[in-house]
């Protein structure tokens, strides 16, 4: 026994090429996207890069699979929803989990975590974890200012999030109260929730307060322009940079979009700031590789209505 290490072979096995069924597919709430124009007057894209699922639906290989780390995240992910579910159940308030819906009108389909009842009352949940300094600020909330001016900011879910359960809210009006979106921290232990509605006017409300950036119709129509780029089978352009110049990435810092020590680092050249979104993406090599442009289709822009 001496001569096996399980942690080489767990290591290993979570980490294996594994196939991947090809040819076209629905498209998944999880990887919702939405264009809107930012505070600063800029037009932002928040949420999942439509180039990267425009390869996944074409069947691309991915060249850059989530390594070791990333599955030990997505096991500790899954371990935290079966127990988080299974307190549910003996609380006497769970009706259903893993339920599968498709949406035909918009070509989505998914599943939701878990479906719960108060009395007569039924609502679906979310279970999401989180970690690091940013997610923990952004999600729990954090103080800011000094002396007198010092206030609390409340925290919010993550736009993919938001954008996600507001699908399923916006899906099961009529037959469900909403979605709450249940957050649980890995390192410091705390719990957050946020509900999440749509109304007929596909308006998204969080707590009860409006969100004024974006609306569902406005995420329907990223997924209007990825049926476009689909189906003509032209390959939408980057929705993010990868590498930020050095003016750009002094002024993501300025605006407390990059943290002191990130931002440290890529003045000292020790580290390059780079975006996250591009950074994890399973396709990085093939996007920036030489072969980019090309998946076999001819990679020139649709023009959107």
């Amino acid at each position: 026994m001496h001569d096996i290490s399980l942690i080489d072979r767990t290591l290993t096995h979570m980490g294996r090429r594994q196939y991947r069924s090809k040819g076209r597919g629905t498209y998944w709430a999880s990887e919702a996207s939405v264009k809107f124009t930012n505070s600063f007057g800029e037009e932002e894209v928040a949420g999942k890069c439509l180039r990267a699922v425009y390869y996944r639906l074409k069947g691309v290989e991915q060249t850059n699979p989530p390594n070791a780390k990333s599955q030990v995240i997505f096991l500790m992910g899954n371990m935290i929803e079966d127990q988080v579910c299974e307190m549910w159940k003996q609380m006497g308030i769970w009706e259903n989990n893993s339920v599968r819906w498709e949406d035909k009108d918009h070509n989505l389909s998914g599943e939701y975590d878990i479906i719960l009842r108060e009395g007569d009352r039924f609502y679906g949940v979310e279970v999401k974890s989180f970690y690091g300094y940013h997610a923990n600020k952004q999600i729990l909330g954090h103080f800011s200012g000094r002396g007198s001016n010092k206030q609390f900011i409340p925290g919010r879910p993550k736009d993919e999030h938001l954008m996600q359960a507001a699908i399923y809210a916006a899906h099961t009006r009529g037959e469900l109260e909403g979605f709450k979106l249940f957050y649980v921290s890995r390192d410091n232990n705390q719990f957050q929730e946020f509900n999440i509605k749509v109304d007929d006017d596909l308006n998204i409300y969080i707590n009860g307060n409006l969100e004024t950036r974006f609306t569902m119709a406005d995420v329907y129509a990223r997924y209007a322009e990825l049926k476009r780029y689909d189906e003509n089978n032209i390959m939408p352009p980057r929705d993010f940079v990868y590498a930020p110049d050095d003016a750009r990435v002094e002024q993501l810092h300025a605006r407390g979009d990059i943290s002191d020590s990130a931002f440290k680092k890529h003045q000292e050249r020790k580290e390059a700031y780079t975006d996250f979104h591009c950074s994890y993406c399973s396709y990085k090599d093939k996007c920036l590789g030489p072969t980019s442009e090309t998946t076999g289709h001819e990679a020139t822009e649709i023009a959107m209505p």
